[in-house]
């Protein structure tokens, strides 16, 4: 069918001229693989989070583990805490565990525990202070089937 078109012909013909030459020229040398960018966790299994809300007033949380599995993306298991006041959270708010519920439909009874990715970290971090430590019960959730951003944590408290 080539020979029948004999314009077609000669830019096909300069097409595959032009990729043997390509092939002709040896190559330079292996491409580098892109380095790995770690990402950790950003808070360690136990600690208390003070978040101050847009609103002006002060939620809580608990870092209930922390996913070191992949490097790349680690992660923080939080739970919300049922806190919100004008003054940052007292260690007896994280003592007594009151749990916040879910508000999204189709969340049924589901606490609002979650995976926090160190993605968009950065924009809050002047917003949530650690103000202290306590042992991860055995009783605290392990593990949510919610992901969450880190710029909306606290924010459905009523």
């Amino acid at each position: 069918q080539w020979e029948e078109d004999a314009r077609g012909l000669t830019k096909r013909r300069a097409v595959l001229e032009t990729f043997v030459r390509k092939l002709d020229v040896p190559k330079v040398g292996p491409t580098r693989r892109p380095k790995a960018i770690v990402r950790a966790p950003k808070f360690l299994p136990g600690d208390c989070l003070s978040i101050h809300r847009f609103s002006g007033d002060f939620g809580a949380a608990i870092v209930l583990a922390a996913d070191h599995s992949s490097p790349e993306y680690g992660r923080n298991l939080v739970g919300v805490l049922d806190y919100c006041s004008d003054t940052s959270p007292t260690m007896e708010v994280f003592l007594a565990r009151r749990w916040v519920l879910l508000s999204q439909p189709g969340c049924g009874d589901s606490l609002h525990i979650g995976w926090y990715y160190p993605a968009g970290f950065r924009k809050v971090k002047d917003r949530i202070a650690v103000i202290g430590t306590l042992e991860v019960l055995p009783s605290d959730p392990k593990d949510s089937a919610f992901y969450f951003r880190w710029a909306n944590i606290g924010e459905r408290l009523r």
